[in-house]
């Protein structure tokens, strides 16, 4: 039978038949990928890290060499600038194995403007790869009217600063969201959350599918630069690792952080953050922020791990803060 990944691609391959140009994102890889059909003129690989490594490899170069195999013969393989050194060479090694041309994104002139001001600073990486991207297609259709200086528009820089949802989303001030769970999203979330917590504490919310690896994820957070003051874990349902094995994952990476595990849902375990929260040290700008029902500064609470708990944690945010 099709396995369903396949079948839903070629769904919605199906709905665009009459468009003229479509872009889409792979679900696995490359290589084995059910998009690697299509032959695309321009493919782009944006980023590399080590996850699905039963499937991909265990090294970002191993695993760059699955995905770059999604450059067809004779087409264009876009590198995004922000890959180590090993990714590159497995990406650059593949494609003109393939017989595709292999182009460097180049830092757009106003990616550093927006990943300063953007909520996840991997938007300015994002945006030099989408303008080689375009640069690629105009050559490729020899459509001079197809080039990146498109997005050079402040309104192409405005949406590209823009917050993506679970993204280092901003929630009212009180909680910030991301679906990631790799090395690098936890890196990104902790730039993000420095930006964001102006002398509060943070107290982390974390839930993690049972097919990502507990235990990286746990090194991750303990080494990503978050800083927390305390941690909780949950489940968002049973799809999810237990509370207690991620805590004690958490724990063990961690030891001089306090993590507690909470079984309920969501919405309880965000009330235990919230309730785990202290004022800032001396010194914070905690007068100009909110304040809790005990008058104390309002903490920043950091939910990651997963889009499912993004959401969770904003239904349960508004049910938290109903009058």
């Amino acid at each position: 039978s099709l396995p369903r990944f396949d079948a839903f691609t070629a769904a919605a391959l199906a709905t665009l038949r009459d468009c003229d140009a479509v872009v889409v994102e792979c679900g696995l890889g490359g290589r084995r990928d059910s998009t690697n059909f299509l032959g695309a003129d321009v493919a782009a690989l944006t980023s590399v890290e080590v996850e699905h490594a039963e499937i991909l490899g265990s090294t970002t170069y191993a695993i760059a060499r699955e995905k770059a195999a999604i450059a067809s013969p004779r087409g264009v393989l876009v590198v995004s600038g922000s890959l180590d050194a090993a990714a590159r060479r497995g990406a650059n090694e593949v494609a003109r194995r393939r017989g595709a041309a292999v182009v460097a994104a180049a830092p757009a002139r106003a990616a550093p403007a927006v990943a300063a001001a953007a909520a996840a600073p991997f938007h300015g990486a994002n945006l030099a790869v989408a303008a080689a991207v375009l640069d690629a297609c105009g050559d490729r259709w020899r459509d001079g009217a197809v080039r990146g200086a498109l997005l050079d528009d402040r309104r192409a820089l405005k949406a590209a600063a823009a917050a993506l949802p679970a993204r280092g989303e901003l929630l009212r001030g009180a909680v910030l969201v991301d679906g990631g769970h790799t090395a690098g999203a936890v890196a990104h979330v902790a730039a993000r959350a420095r930006r964001a917590r102006r002398g509060r504490d943070a107290v982390l919310l974390v839930a993690l599918p049972r097919d990502k690896d507990a235990a990286a994820f746990a090194a991750a957070l303990a080494a990503g630069g978050l800083e927390p003051r305390a941690a909780v874990a949950c489940a968002v349902d049973g799809g999810f690792h237990s509370p207690r094995k991620l805590a004690a994952l958490l724990g063990a990476a961690a030891p001089d952080l306090r993590v507690v595990a909470c079984d309920g849902g969501p919405e309880r375990a965000l009330r235990r953050a919230k309730a785990l929260a202290t004022p800032p040290r001396p010194g914070g700008k905690a007068t100009a922020r909110r304040r809790g029902p005990r008058g104390r500064p309002e903490a920043l609470v950091v939910a990651l791990g997963s889009f499912k708990l993004a959401r969770a944690a904003a239904r349960a945010l508004a049910l938290y803060e109903r009058p």
